[in-house]
């Protein structure tokens, strides 16, 4: 979660937008499935910190695969936005759409997670769900405060043009 709000901070909701994709749909989906039919209904609670783990890793992987943040050359960053030459309504979509995207597969999922549940493991399993879903939106929502912290501290850097602390800002966020 962390890593999907920074890469929309730097402007890359494409990216952001995969990575929640792939979280959701390749890694808890089929986890919970295997692990409820291994643990049962521990089986689902511990799917989430391994997918996030996964979905972690597979964007520190982006990030040093295309050298996302640090870049060599004349340019810090690559940016697909810039928010202080391009139309602001523009700006504000290509930063909405993949967040509102990524927020109806949160909804599908959950839709589909309560009806396999419900229906295969029982009315206990999804009471358990429903007793655990407060402590793991209290997890999605630290890890978005953090997430929202860093880039503003990235943001001032950046908009202060003082290269030296946007780096040590970056690097510290990752």
């Amino acid at each position: 979660v962390v890593y999907a709000g920074l890469f929309e901070a730097l402007g890359c909701g494409k990216k952001s937008l995969l990575i929640s994709l792939i979280r959701q749909i390749v890694i808890i989906i089929p986890l919970g499935f295997i692990l409820s039919r291994i643990w049962g209904p521990v089986g689902i609670w511990v799917c989430f910190p391994i997918a996030e783990f996964l979905a972690a890793g597979m964007a520190r992987g982006m990030v040093k695969k295309q050298n996302l943040i640090l870049m060599m050359g004349d340019k810090m960053f690559s940016f697909q936005v810039d928010l202080t030459k391009d139309k602001i309504l523009k700006a504000i979509l290509i930063f909405a759409i993949p967040i509102f995207i990524s927020n109806i597969f949160q909804q599908f999922y959950n839709t589909v997670d309560t009806m396999i549940v419900g229906n295969y493991l029982g009315d206990n399993s999804l009471a358990a769900i429903g007793a655990c879903n407060a402590v793991y939106e209290l997890l999605v929502g630290f890890a978005l405060g953090v997430g929202n912290g860093f880039s503003i501290v990235v943001a001032r850097s950046y908009g202060a043009g003082d290269e030296s602390l946007l780096k040590r800002s970056v690097a510290g966020a990752i």
